[in-house]
């Protein structure tokens, strides 16, 4: 017996067959060479990670301190595992392209299928302008999972950082 652990290629989910080959390149003389082959049908499942809800504790400020927590469902026919990173971003709109800052992070080692989880960490925010913004929670953060779709992995809630009121 022969066996081997590989990765299989990111696929969509489905239906796919797992093919078995002996002898693949005809090394071995045999008195019949076409049974090296066995098709297994198999189904690929796949995570997908949905953003629910993030939220904050703390006031907000230019560089304030903040415990931020990002809730996180797994909505997929797949679990999801070998870890990631979840985000947090301050914007300036909804989206991560108006992103202003760095992000803070926070990591998740698995979910599985139909689970959720909270992801809670303490960071600090960008030293902006006072004003509104959103506050955006990033599940699977740069990706690190793969996922049926990622277009469901943010969530974003508006913020507004107050000025310090210094007096004399």
């Amino acid at each position: 017996m022969n066996s081997r652990t590989w990765t299989l290629p990111a696929v969509a989910a489905g239906d796919y067959y797992l093919i078995g080959v002996a002898d693949q390149y005809n090394w071995v003389p045999e008195s019949d060479e076409n049974n090296n082959t066995l098709a297994v049908p198999i189904t690929l499942a796949i995570p997908d990670l949905v953003a629910t809800s993030v939220a904050f504790t703390g006031q907000p400020g230019p560089g304030a301190q903040l415990t931020l927590s990002l809730v996180v469902t797994n909505i997929g026919s797949g679990f999801a595992s070998n870890g990631w990173y979840d985000a947090w971003v301050l914007s300036t709109d909804t989206t991560l392209a108006g992103a202003v800052g760095s992000y803070i992070t926070g990591y998740q080692p698995s979910v599985p299928v139909n689970g959720s989880y909270t992801n809670t960490t303490t960071g600090n925010l960008p030293v902006v302008a006072a004003g509104s913004y959103y506050l955006i929670g990033v599940a699977g953060y740069n990706n690190g999972v793969d996922e049926s779709t990622y277009t469901n992995n943010t969530v974003a809630v508006p913020i507004t950082l107050g000025a310090p009121d210094l007096a004399v």
